[in-house]
């Protein structure tokens, strides 16, 4: 998890479910806790 100023909460996140790799980046979300969701919802998409 990353905050830059000006750029807002950027995350990535690496997983492997059933020996799948999965990479999910969220960039400039408006704060943490957006972020952490936005995330949570593209994991939830792909497994």
């Amino acid at each position: 998890m990353g905050n830059l100023v000006g750029i807002g909460s950027n995350l990535i996140n690496y997983w492997v479910d059933k020996d799948v790799h999965y990479i999910s980046i969220v960039l400039e979300a408006e704060n943490r806790e957006t972020c952490y969701a936005l995330s949570e919802r593209i994991i939830e998409m792909c497994v």
